[in-house]
């Protein structure tokens, strides 16, 4: 592509779409046919030494099937089976125009209850600092569907910090939540890290939630440090799944609740260009003031085990082969895959 004509990703594969419903892939400037066995790289800034960043997308390949192409694009019904074509097909990024939430869609999951007193079995998440000075707490309890009924949310004030006993008043007041609430498990922000550890090496069912952008896939959890590693934006869009689908049930609407609404829509996710490499990625930003609720119910999410990947439903005949499901196949009895999710 030419840097000249500041051809954006998504128009440069709507273009090549337009080509491909005439059956033919076709050059950018002249319009005429493309040999793509003739094909070859050519870097944007051949003087940068040490770099080397290639971008292939399905449309660059001479097997390609044009017609097979756009047919199963016209057949995309759901924004994920948009974005697995946008991704995997024609190797470009792709973002969902819903992926900033609205206060007023959240608000109108609120019931008729006040936040509970105590529960059984929820989760939680924990956010330090930020919008005011505290901890941002969500408590819920995910049903089958992964429906998550949240049960409390509000905000810890931390005293004086200059008390020397701060500390263990905040390890007192969260403590006293995972009980009322009888706590299965919960993820706390990693920063500060002095009153992260303290906490979770006190509350034995607390994880502290690093985000990491070097990894991706299965979280991982580690016993001996008690940290939980995800990527960030996975994670987030995990939790953005939750609340884009209306699979949350809020407590009566008060000014809690509503703070909570309002977090939630104030991140979406943007466009990040590398000047170097010219790749593009999407990361969630702040697009408000605050956004500390948010990352406490990401949190709460990743705790849940919820990751919006599809589970397994294991049936009369079938023999789950590992403990962890999602990532084994499943077998029948016959010894023969079963693949009816």
């Amino acid at each position: 592509m030419d840097d000249e004509k500041h051809y954006k990703m998504k128009d440069y594969a709507q273009w090549c779409m337009e080509r491909i419903e005439q059956g033919f892939l076709a050059c950018q400037k002249c319009g005429k046919a493309l040999d793509q066995f003739r094909g070859e790289f050519v870097p944007q800034k051949p003087k940068e030494e040490g770099i080397s960043g290639y971008h292939v997308s399905g449309l660059y390949s001479p097997f390609l099937d044009c017609k097979g192409t756009v047919k199963e694009f016209n057949g995309l019904a759901s924004a994920k089976e948009i974005q697995i074509f946008w991704n995997d097909t024609l190797g470009f990024p792709f973002v969902d125009v819903k992926s900033k939430l609205s206060k007023e869609a959240l608000l109108t999951h609120c019931a008729g209850r006040a936040m509970a007193l105590e529960g059984l079995d929820a989760y939680i998440g924990i956010d330090i600092g930020g919008a005011r000075k505290g901890l941002h707490v969500v408590i819920a309890k995910p049903d089958n569907n992964w429906v998550f009924d949240v049960l409390w949310l509000g905000v810890i004030h931390e005293p004086d910090t200059n008390d020397p006993k701060f500390i263990d008043w905040i390890v007192d007041e969260i403590a006293k939540k995972c009980l009322k609430f009888r706590i299965k498990k919960g993820c706390i922000d990693c920063e500060p890290q002095h009153l992260s550890r303290a906490i979770t090496n006190r509350i034995k069912k607390l994880w502290r939630c690093q985000y990491n952008g070097r990894m991706s896939g299965p979280y991982k959890w580690d016993d001996a440090t008690h940290i939980v590693q995800v990527n960030r934006p996975e994670s987030l869009d995990a939790s953005h799944d939750i609340l884009a689908q209306g699979k949350i049930r809020l407590p009566m609407r008060n000014d809690e609740v509503e703070e909570f609404a309002q977090h939630c829509a104030n991140i979406a996710k943007d466009e990040e260009r590398d000047d170097d490499t010219g790749q593009v990625e999407y990361t969630w930003k702040k697009v408000g003031q605050y956004d500390d609720y948010r990352h406490a119910f990401n949190y709460m999410i990743v705790a849940s085990g919820y990751d919006a990947k599809p589970r397994l439903t294991q049936k009369a005949s079938t023999v789950i082969l590992s403990a962890d499901p999602v990532y084994r196949p499943r077998m029948t009895r016959a010894g023969k895959m079963d693949l009816g999710w």
